[in-house]
């Protein structure tokens, strides 16, 4: 028996600093029925943790890695986001694997408060 351990983050609902999204939590949701359907036979298991709207901050977030830390050999750990992204300048050591020198980051619900 293998586990899948997944940690779903989903932000529909963000400050007024940030337009609010339609359909993230629905993403995840449906993305966690294909799993259960499609993907894991009856021998597996799937060990859930979700992260959503309010609670998606930038420390919540983190800790939430630490639904992995019981993951043995032969388990999968997945990290599913869905929400806003953004940008931002990558480090030098990574510009060959960047073509525009930019690295992709995850909008937290918490990212753009007080700016």
């Amino acid at each position: 028996m293998k586990n899948l351990f997944a940690l779903f983050i989903a932000i529909d609902d963000y400050p007024p600093a940030v337009p609010s999204l339609r359909g993230c939590v629905n993403d995840v949701k449906t993305f966690e029925m294909y799993l259960n359907e499609k993907y894991l036979d009856a021998k597996d298991a799937l060990k859930v943790k979700w992260v959503t709207n309010t609670d998606a901050t930038r420390q919540n977030i983190i800790d939430g890695f630490d639904h992995f830390k019981d993951a043995k050999d032969g388990d999968i750990c997945l990290l599913y986001y869905s929400g806003h992204g953004s940008q931002v300048k990558s480090p030098e050591e990574f510009h060959h694997m960047e073509a525009n020198k930019q690295c992709q980051t995850m909008v937290c619900y918490d990212s753009r408060v007080g700016e």
